[in-house]
């Protein structure tokens, strides 16, 4: 990354909280503020299934009829997850 160079100038006693802001990609870096420094871990976006396109088939079954009910299940997060997915008949 291209470092992020920020001016301060302070009177005697005086103190500012400066900052600069990133967007670093999935890793481990050291961050260093001049001669401070700490580990950073930037983690992938979890997973995050939903549910959707609920369908049922046929829409309207005759008693005795075999009925299958779908959804479809899509992770829209970063990393692989599970998710149980109970289909209940009330």
């Amino acid at each position: 990354m291209t470092p992020i160079v920020k001016n301060v100038i302070l009177a005697p006693g005086a103190s500012q909280n400066v900052s600069a802001t990133f967007n670093p990609a999935v890793g481990s870096y050291t961050v260093t503020v001049n001669n401070l420094s700490a580990p950073l871990v930037v983690a992938p976006t979890p997973a995050n299934i939903i549910l959707s396109g609920l369908t049922i088939t046929p829409a309207n079954p005759v008693a005795g009829q075999t009925v299958t009910v779908s959804v479809t299940a899509t992770n829209q997060g970063g990393t692989t997850g599970s998710l149980d997915i109970t289909f209940n008949v009330a």
